[in-house]
């Protein structure tokens, strides 16, 4: 039988399988103080325990590998934010803003 394909960012679908079904946290898994969550049906949700706690859900998609574009669209603070562009340097590295977070 014939390894199966290392997953990487090189492409939009690899960038997608990467990303979907883990649990992304900051600064790890023992302690998060961040975590994101990314479904096949291209939602998001989004939590964190800085400044207070706030939890945020929207849409994602891969716009070029390892570039994925989400748009919120719920946050528990009633605001949007705008929609913002996260990067995959690695298949275990995922680029918000200046955090980055790996896979729990």
């Amino acid at each position: 039988m014939a390894d199966a394909p290392a997953l990487d960012v090189e492409s939009t679908e690899g960038s997608k399988k990467c990303l979907v079904g883990f649990d992304w946290v900051y600064p790890s898994s023992s302690n998060p103080t961040g975590a994101w969550k990314f479904s096949s049906d291209g939602t998001f949700n989004s939590s964190t325990t800085m400044f207070g706690g706030m939890s945020t859900w929207g849409n994602w998609e891969v716009i070029s590998p390892g570039k994925i574009r989400i748009s919120y669209t719920r946050t528990s603070e009633g605001t949007i934010p705008d929609d913002q562009i996260l990067t995959m340097s690695s298949c275990g590295s995922l680029k918000v803003g200046s955090t980055v977070y790996s896979k729990d």
